[in-house]
């Protein structure tokens, strides 16, 4: 609605409140409604969505209030009577959005009176339904949804999420449907943002556990930014009509479009639905003996890595780790460096996972935590799988790390015992797989588990002994709810090979580790580390280099593409490629390896 307006007004009036024109162009707004319908929609929606009293308020017009919402409802009734068929219409309401701030207006039950203002008016008027928009905030959506459901009138409830599993401050989408369902809404929706072909993936992971039908309205297209920083939506009416088509086979109760969809959308998204509806009525119906059950869906969908991981894809994990505090001291622009390269990698490599470590041998550098949160706004569809080591954690900091991981939405979790420090005392509470069977226990399936795989452990540390000891500690990992391993760093095709055969039956997916190794000396050093055993092999290549960096970094590269290749041919589901001293370049390459061209 607001945008096809926007579609009809002269420069001269491009500043109008679109919501007063219900009042002052009744005439225009009584023409967007009758295209639409003309297009083949079954709901009109109002030209209400900011005609609550705060944003009248901001105007200097909220004297208006009752006027301009009983107009914009009479506006679509007008053009709903004088049609053929049963048409119904749904009031919208829209976010309050910072303009409360400004008004105080910060607890929920404020939010609700405001709330509420406007739909008793729009109560009043006979409407069919309410449709609450553009939720991108979990407490605005739940005191609107609240102040809704007096009026005995349906609710749909629609929500913003780009990704199926978080709507705005990293909200968990499953826990917001199921209380807007506990409040009885009539249908879960989700609008804006994205487009048709993103609004069907997201809408595929939400139908696993929505009870209740879905809404769904996609913009026009995806919001795209090209390289110069400039932003328009992409999109055409035959995106929108394959999108009905799709949608056919999910549990959908109304279809629709939301910014600059116009009538011509609508008429590919109908068309598109009921051949969809044909299609799926042309097949031979099954005998009722032979029907499944209809499935209940309350099963929390797996995170977006343990999809990645079952797809079949080969998987790629990076680990970047924030900076170090000698790395602070000496140069200011590190944080936007790492960030750099993450979005680097992701452009070039197509990275499913970016691991943020723990404090690795107890050095002191930036929290995993908030560096995963400077990270996250970056990352277009990577995941992030945070560190979480034992070391020096009391009950009370695993208690809150693990809340603030859940409100934050962070779902990856690499649990690890920890390497002790050099040069201080620590203590241990817990051992990885008990904190692993911890978490199982207070959080159920929320998280998605990963624990690491030390196959140099013990004395041999390049031959059986050390894979032994860490299969028994796997397989206690595994049995306390561990989902996926990520090995220490491999330097051989044959070492790779013998993972497999020992690994195969161990019941999940094992990330083969690569470090590349950039010198003699970083070699030397990295042996001294628990759990990293670089063969005299991969240091001999090195030593031949001598003092020609190009041709170390070069040698470091092959090694890694050797392992990374090997990996693949294994069998193995993925990688994980540690970076090292922040060479994204050197990442890239050693990705290329295994990437199809």
């Amino acid at each position: 609605m607001g945008t096809r307006l926007r579609h009809y007004l002269p420069p001269a009036e491009a500043d109008t409140p679109l919501e007063m024109l219900s009042l002052s162009r009744p005439e225009l707004v009584q023409h967007v409604h009758r295209e639409y319908l003309d297009a083949g929609a079954d709901i009109l929606t109002t030209n209400t969505f900011g005609a609550s009293a705060l944003r009248l308020r901001c105007l200097g017009r909220e004297a208006d209030l009752d006027a301009v919402n009983r107009q914009a409802v009479e506006n679509a009734r007008a053009v709903a009577l004088n049609s053929k068929r049963r048409i119904f219409i749904a009031a919208s309401v829209g976010p309050l959005g910072s303009l409360r701030y400004t008004s105080d207006i910060i607890r929920l039950d404020q939010m609700e009176a405001e709330f509420d203002r406007q739909m008793k008016i729009l109560a009043e008027t006979g409407i069919d339904l309410f449709f609450i928009e553009t939720m991108d905030e979990y407490r605005e959506a739940v005191a609107a949804t609240r102040a809704a459901a007096r009026y005995g009138i349906p609710v749909v409830t629609h929500l913003v999420s780009e990704d199926g599993a978080a709507l705005g401050a990293n909200v968990d989408l499953y826990s917001a449907i199921q209380k807007l369902e506990e409040m009885g809404v009539a249908a879960i929706g989700l609008n804006c943002r994205i487009g048709p072909e993103a609004m069907f993936e997201v809408a595929q992971k939400v139908a696993r556990y929505v009870s209740c039908p879905l809404s769904l309205q996609p913009n026009a297209g995806n919001l795209h930014v090209d390289n110069y920083g400039r932003m328009e939506i992409a999109g055409t009416p035959e995106a929108f009509n394959e999108f009905g088509r799709k949608c056919a086979a999910l549990p959908i109760g109304i279809l629709g479009g939301c910014c600059h969809t116009g009538p011509e959308h609508i008429r590919a998204l109908r068309a598109g639905l009921e051949a969809g509806l044909a299609q799926k009525a042309d097949r031979a119906p099954a005998r009722v003996s032979d029907r499944e059950p209809p499935a209940v869906a309350s099963d929390r969908p797996p995170s977006s890595m343990a999809e990645k991981l079952a797809s079949g894809r080969f998987f790629t994990c990076v680990e970047i780790d924030p900076p170090t505090d000698a790395e602070v001291q000496a140069d200011p622009g590190i944080l936007a460096y790492k960030v750099d390269g993450a979005r680097y990698l992701e452009e070039r490599s197509g990275i499913d996972v970016f691991t943020v470590a723990d404090h690795t041998m107890g050095r002191p550098w930036l929290d995993g935590f908030p560096f995963a949160e400077t990270l996250r706004p970056h990352l277009k569809s990577a995941e992030i799988l945070l560190h979480y080591s034992c070391r020096n954690k009391a009950e009370t900091d695993i208690t809150g790390n693990f809340a603030a991981f859940k409100l934050y939405g962070y779902r990856n979790i690499l649990i690890i015992t920890g390497d002790r420090p050099a040069s201080s005392e620590c203590f241990y509470q817990y051992s990885s797989h008990r904190l692993i069977e911890r978490v199982r226990r207070e959080h159920g399936d929320f998280f998605f588990i990963a624990c690491s795989f030390d196959h140099n452990r013990g004395q041999a540390r390049e031959g059986n002994t050390g894979i032994d000891a860490e299969i028994k500690r796997m397989m206690r990992k595994v049995a306390a709810g561990a989902r996926v391993a990520l090995t220490q760093p491999v330097y051989s095709p044959e070492r790779v090979f013998q993972l497999r055969e020992r690994t195969h039956d161990l019941g999940v997916p094992i990330l083969p580790g690569i470090m590349p190794i950039m010198s003699v000396r970083h070699a030397e050093t990295v042996n001294q580390f628990p759990g990293i055993a670089v063969p005299e092999t991969v240091i001999e290549r090195l030593r031949q280099a001598g003092e020609d960096r190009r041709e170390r970094a070069k040698i470091t590269t092959d090694i890694c593409s050797e392992v990374a290749q090997a990996i693949k041919e294994a069998g193995f589901p993925g990688i994980y490629l540690i970076t090292t001293f922040n060479r994204f370049d050197v990442a890239h390459e050693v990705l290329s390896a295994v990437r199809p061209a």
